[in-house]
C-alpha cells in the first residue's frame, strides 16, 4: 500500500518579476524570405525538402539544380540520371549536344520497307 505524505510541500515564492530568457535574432523582427523558383520568371514559393534546424531557415534546404545550384520548382525541373536538373541547363545542354553532332547538309536517308 502506497503511502501518501500528510504535510504539503513547502513551496518557494520567489519575490523577484519573473524574466524570460531573451529570444535569439532571428526570433524577432527579421523575416528571411520566401525561396522561389528561378527558371523561366517563374516565382513558385519552394517547400522545404530538409529542416536541420526548424528554427533556423538559413539550414533549411530546398530543391535546386544540381548543374547551376539555383532554386527550381518541380514542374520546371526534372530527375536526370539521378540528378535534378532544371529546365534551363537542360535546354542548355541539348543546344550544346546539338551544335557539336553532326552537321546537317540536307541529305535524307530513305527506310527501306521491311
Amino acid at each position: 500500500m502506497r503511502q501518501v505524505p500528510q504535510e504539503k510541500p513547502e513551496t518557494y515564492q520567489d519575490p523577484r518579476p519573473l524574466v524570460l530568457p531573451q529570444l535569439p535574432e532571428y526570433g524577432r523582427g527579421f523575416s528571411m524570405p520566401f525561396v522561389k523558383c528561378s527558371v523561366d520568371g517563374c516565382s513558385r514559393k519552394l517547400q522545404p525538402v530538409l529542416k536541420v534546424d526548424p528554427r533556423d531557415r538559413d539550414t533549411w534546404l530546398y530543391r535546386e539544380c544540381d548543374v547551376c545550384l539555383k532554386p527550381a520548382c518541380e514542374k520546371h525541373s526534372a530527375e536526370v540520371e539521378g540528378r535534378i536538373i532544371c529546365d534551363r541547363c537542360r535546354r542548355e545542354a541539348e543546344a550544346q549536344r546539338q551544335s557539336a553532332g553532326l552537321i546537317d547538309l540536307g541529305l535524307r536517308l530513305h527506310r527501306e520497307p521491311e
